[in-house]
Order: structure tokens, then C-alpha cells, then sequence
């Protein structure tokens, strides 16, 4: 749920493609020509017999590569059907996730003391968990851009490939703002607030200071002030 959260939200949802070539009896590598696909719904047939992975061939899913174990007869039909993704593999998106939910849930523990995994995260908690995925994604796109570099032509044209570098880390700081109003408004996530009870040591025992339950301080009764005087004489001692 939490990846296709993030296809919605980077916009690479799948896409259907088919490939055919012709074999030669020589070459056993053939490039797809689109990437990264998708392993799990590639289909790979040669003269209509299905081939199994790794026992016929292997899938080099990031860059869309076919490399067959024996090169396909001459004149050997082949066909490739599956589906691809416009930039990140589920893998890729899985990690995207995964770091996304540690960073989340970061000292996080639920009503039974458990540590809150991608597993028991509240439902409210999803959506800002997919938009610091897709920041992740956004990153790694990104790192990629910034090596792009404007390009001057003969005549004057100017082609500005700088320009999605731009733009990828000012859709980046506008997902940072959003996801810190999120946690803000829910008080959950990297920006949340947190309440601790802090404990002196005393300079004499080296001992911490006892910490008191809070009660109501209008309390009068004879009880209540002999309690009071006891525990005003151990700070006393401690101190």
C-alpha cells in the first residue's frame, strides 16, 4: 500500500510494453529499449515457448537488458511483455519506504511498549510516511539531475538541462513543508514533540532524587502533611 502510495505521489505509476525481435543464432543480449521494468510480470517467449529465469535467461531490470543462456535460433521469434516504470523499481521504492518508516517512527514505541515498525503504523501516520518516501525518491532523482548540464548550440539555442535540477529541489522543499505540517499538526514524525521527566543525582549520596506522583496540593488532612514532612526530610538527607 505504502509503495503505491508512492507512485501515486512521484507519479510513476506502470505501463505496459511489448518488445519482439528476431534471433540469429548468435546474439544473446537484447535491449528492451525501456526501463526499469518489472521482473515479477515479465513474460519472455521464444517461437511461443515460455523461458524461465536464471534456467534461460537473466533480466538486467534497471537498464532493461535480456541476456538468453543460449542466443535464440535463427529466425527464432521472440516476444517480451511486461510492465515498466518511469524511474524507481518496486526494490528501489521498497528501500524508499523502509527508510522513510525508520526515520518516522524513531524512538516511537505503542501502548504495549513495542516499537512501532511499518507493521503496526498508525493509519493516520501513512500518508505522511509516503510523502517523505516520495522526498527520498525526489533526492535520489535529484542526485541524478544535478549532473546535467546546460546546452549551447552553434546557432544561439540554448538548452537549459540545469533547470530540472531546479526543479526537483523546489518540489523537494514544498514536500519537506508539507510533511513538517503534517507531523506539526498531528504531533507525530521527525518534528514531534516530546515530554520527559528529568532526575537530579544528589551531590552527597550520588544517588538520583526521588520523583513524586503529583497530587492535589489543597489536601490538609493530617495524613497528607505527615506524608509531606517525611518526604521533605529524606530530600533534605539526600541533599
Amino acid at each position: 500500500d505504502l509503495i503505491s502510495r508512492v507512485r501515486l505521489e512521484t507519479g510513476d505509476q506502470p505501463t505496459k510494453f511489448s518488445y519482439t525481435a528476431t534471433g540469429d543464432g548468435v546474439t544473446k543480449v537484447f535491449t528492451l529499449n525501456c526501463k526499469p521494468v518489472d521482473p515479477v510480470t515479465l513474460s519472455v517467449t521464444v517461437n511461443g515457448t515460455a523461458q524461465l529465469t536464471p534456467t534461460n535467461y537473466t533480466l538486467e531490470k534497471d537498464i532493461g537488458v535480456i541476456t538468453f543462456v543460449t542466443a535464440p535460433a535463427v529466425n527464432a521469434a521472440i516476444v517480451v511483455n511486461g510492465l515498466v516504470y518511469r524511474y524507481f523499481t518496486d526494490s528501489d521504492i521498497t528501500t524508499f519506504v523502509n527508510d522513510a518508516v525508520t526515520q518516522h517512527s524513531y524512538n516511537r514505541t505503542d501502548a504495549y511498549g513495542s516499537q512501532i515498525n511499518i507493521s503496526n503504523i498508525p493509519a493516520v501516520e501513512e500518508y505522511p510516511v509516503a510523502i517523505l518516501a516520495s522526498i527520498e525518491a525526489l533526492w535520489a532523482l535529484a542526485t541524478d539531475a544535478a549532473f546535467d548540464i546546460n546546452i549551447t548550440a552553434p546557432d544561439g539555442v540554448v538548452i537549459p538541462r540545469a533547470q530540472r535540477y531546479q526543479q526537483l529541489t523546489n518540489i523537494i522543499q514544498q514536500r519537506w513543508d508539507q510533511y513538517r505540517n503534517l507531523c506539526a499538526q498531528l504531533n507525530i514524525g521527525l518534528w514531534r514533540i516530546e515530554m520527559g521527566t528529568l532526575r537530579r543525582v544528589s551531590r552527597k549520596t550520588n544517588k538520583l532524587v526521588p520523583v513524586y506522583m503529583p497530587q492535589e496540593i489543597d489536601d490538609r488532612s493530617e495524613e497528607h502533611t505527615s506524608e509531606l514532612q517525611s518526604r521533605l526530610h529524606l530530600v533534605c538527607r539526600l541533599l
